[in-house]
């Protein structure tokens, strides 16, 4: 018998966003080895769907009642009764859990200190407008202040890293454009050297180098 989620199972949840459509969603994970991203947290536990998530592609089945089961991964199912919910205290736990520090911390540049990191690829986009996201107007003065970001194309990329704490630490950078090959892709771990650019809103990391290991 394929195992199904319960108030036996030890559960994580956490806000992320979808790699393939980039909304929010919530991740959750259980110690049966079961994964998968929802819309929202709470009855009726809507399952992400988008055209272009990797949740499209899991096996359902209906049983005679309307409800459905979800194959998550190889001999793990996690099962949606006929109205649509899951038992009460996993929703409960998962709410408790929410309450919660988020798992991900995202890392600012400060103390003028460089990084080395070692991390999975979770986002990559090619040649952004440096100006409009920063805010700033395209403009002599305000490409004093970028500096390097002021010349060449550049593209943005974030990398998660698990720390002692087992917590994420999630490193958002500039990187030339040039440098991110066609073979780096998005889920493939790097080795980054980031360094600091100051800007007027304060600092932005930016990738001295980014290679796959």
């Amino acid at each position: 018998m394929m195992p199904i989620h319960g108030p036996w199972c030890s559960s994580t949840t956490w806000k992320t966003r979808c790699l393939g459509c980039g909304e929010p969603v919530f991740f959750f994970q259980c110690n049966c080895g079961s994964r998968v991203l929802f819309d929202e947290l709470g009855r009726p536990w809507p399952i992400h769907d988008c055209e272009t998530s990797w949740t499209r592609r899991l096996v359902r089945r209906r049983d005679a009642t309307g409800g459905i089961s979800v194959e998550i991964s190889e001999g793990v199912t996690a099962y949606r009764p006929p109205d649509g919910a899951i038992d009460e205290s996993v929703a409960q736990a998962a709410r408790r859990r929410q309450n919660k520090p988020d798992p991900i911390v995202r890392m600012e540049p400060k103390d003028d200190t460089d990084v080395q990191i070692v991390g999975v690829l979770r986002e990559k986009r090619i040649d952004v407008d440096v100006y409009r996201s920063l805010g700033l107007p395209q403009t002599s003065m305000s490409a004093g202040f970028l500096g390097v970001l002021a010349t060449d194309n550049w593209s943005r990329v974030t990398l998660h890293c698990q720390s002692h704490e087992n917590q994420i630490l999630s490193y958002t950078a500039w990187a030339p454009t040039e440098m991110l090959a066609f073979e780096i892709r998005t889920g493939m771990t790097l080795q980054a050297t980031l360094t600091q650019q100051a800007v007027p809103a304060g600092s932005e990391w930016i990738c001295d180098s980014l290679e796959p290991i």
